[in-house]
Formats: C-alpha cells, sequence, structure tokens
C-alpha cells in the first residue's frame, strides 16, 4: 500500500512539473502558477506523509512557497501589486529553510573549523546582492526606504544565505542528504538570479527554458531529499 501511495505520489509531480514546465515555456501564466502552486502543496503532503524523520520548518517552507505561487494567481499576474506580497512569503519560506539547516548545525564548531569558507562566501553574497540591487533598481526613482527596495534585498539576501548555509552544511556534514539539500539551494538560486535579465532582452527563450529547467531540477532533488533515508553512519564534525 505504501509503495502505491509512492507511485501514486511520484506520477502527480511529474504531471504537474510537465504541466508546469510547458506553461512557463509557452507564458501560459495560470498554467504555470497552478501547476507550481499544486506541486509544491503536494511536495509538502508527500514530506510530511513519507519523510522518515519530519521537520516543521522544512514542510513549512514548502507550504509558504507554494502561497507564493498562489499569490501571483489573486493579484492577477499584475507585478506591482503582488512582488512585495510574493517577496515577503518567499523571504519566510527560505527563513524557515535556513532555519531548518541551522537546527542541525553547531555554530561554534562550524565556523571555528570553516571561518576562512564563511568569510569567503559572506565576502561574494554582499559583493553579489549589491550588484544584484544596482541592476534590478537601475534608472528607478525608488526609495532605498521603500517596502519594495527592502523586500526585494532581503530576498536576494535569503537566496544567497541559504546556498552558502548548505554549503558549508556540507562541509560540516558530509552526507548525502546535505549534498542533496546543497545541490537544491544552488539549482533555486541559479533560477532566482537567472531572472534579472529578463528585465532586459526581448528574447527570452532560452532564458525561461533555462529557468525552466533549473526549476524543475530543483525540484527533483527535493523529491530525492524527502525519499532519502538518513545515514545513521553520517560524519559530524568534533
Amino acid at each position: 500500500m505504501k509503495n502505491r501511495s509512492l507511485i501514486a505520489y511520484k506520477y502527480i509531480i511529474l504531471l504537474l512539473g510537465l504541466a508546469y514546465a510547458i506553461g512557463f515555456y509557452m507564458k501560459w501564466d495560470y498554467m504555470e502558477a497552478c501547476a507550481k502552486a499544486t506541486c509544491i502543496l503536494v511536495f509538502a503532503l508527500f514530506y510530511f506523509k513519507h519523510s522518515k524523520r519530519k521537520h516543521i520548518l522544512f514542510g513549512g517552507a514548502l507550504a509558504f512557497f507554494s502561497i507564493t505561487e498562489v499569490l501571483k494567481i489573486y493579484f492577477k499576474f499584475d507585478y506591482i501589486k503582488f512582488s512585495v506580497y510574493t517577496n515577503i512569503t518567499a523571504i519566510l519560506g527560505y527563513t524557515m529553510l535556513i532555519s531548518y539547516i541551522f537546527s542541525h548545525l553547531e555554530v561554534y564548531k562550524l565556523i571555528k573549523k570553516f571561518w576562512l569558507h564563511t568569510l569567503f562566501l559572506s565576502i561574494i553574497s554582499i559583493y553579489i546582492i549589491y550588484n544584484l540591487n544596482s541592476i534590478i533598481f537601475n534608472g528607478q526613482q525608488i526609495s532605498k526606504f521603500s517596502i519594495h527596495y527592502i523586500s526585494e534585498t532581503v530576498y536576494n539576501v535569503c537566496i544567497l544565505t541559504l546556498m552558502s548555509l548548505s554549503f558549508l552544511n556540507f562541509l560540516y556534514h558530509d552526507n548525502k542528504r546535505s549534498f542533496l539539500l546543497f545541490i537544491i539551494s544552488v539549482f533555486f538560486c541559479l533560477a532566482e538570479i537567472i531572472q534579472v535579465p529578463f528585465l532586459f532582452l526581448a528574447d527570452q527563450s532560452a532564458l525561461r527554458f533555462a529557468y525552466t529547467l533549473f526549476y524543475v531540477a530543483g525540484y527533483y532533488f527535493v523529491y530525492l531529499y524527502i525519499t532519502t533515508r538518513y545515514n545513521k553512519q553520517f560524519k559530524v564534525l568534533h
């Protein structure tokens, strides 16, 4: 019975992922958003039903990512209206994911062992965030204290913090699940960053394909992460 349930979830996720990819590439906004929101919600249900060790922060992150897509539908894809709200829900989702990783780390031991890596990643992240904001808000008369600017900046901070922290988490644990979590973060970060050229290019076909590929790949690894059992022999720093 359990195997049948796993197979059913697998095919539902596969069909929704295919619908999302087609909707995004063909610019069918409602199909894309509905498929993505439903797919992420199915992932959340799948996680709480089949994961060997459930954590409210990981499941909550998936739930907030689903809400982000629902808000796009609610505001009828009007970027000016939904951008701040979707940024906030996505920030909450990424914050829960970051907190989830932190819950598996001993920060003092991590920094002590990988202080140079931590410093390097922090500098690179700050540099990328500064340049991202310069590109996104180039020529726009917008206050740095406005909710739109702050939410966009915090959103970018969360994305890069997640990728950096997941890499340090992989160095710390050095096991399959931490590696999968790092790969997930890389694909999501690439998918977010690749949206920036959308602001400047008329022909977006290649970018839309790459964005779709990164997101589908990211959620494929989420599936692997959920279904991969904890290795009792995993290495942790002492």
